[in-house]
């Protein structure tokens, strides 16, 4: 009996995986509200599919790294 390959994602990890809210979230450690405000005020790019919201890894990634500070202390 032949396996079945799943198709329709791409390999975990990679620059386009598809990740939703709640997988963004766990990803960064952050909660599901601070994804929606990195979206609204904070320029997080994101996919809408209908109702769903998703965002492509390596997008993520890239903004993330526009964020950098280079590792120098925030003082507020």
């Amino acid at each position: 009996m032949s396996e079945k390959k799943n198709n329709h994602r791409p390999r975990e990890g990679g620059d386009d995986e598809m990740l939703s809210r709640k997988e963004l979230s766990g990803w960064l450690k952050v909660c599901m509200g601070a994804i929606d405000r990195y979206c609204r005020k904070e320029g997080l790019p994101f996919i809408k599919v209908g109702r769903r919201v998703l965002f492509r890894r390596g997008d993520v990634e890239k903004w993330l790294g526009g964020r950098s500070n280079g590792g120098a202390a925030v003082v507020a």
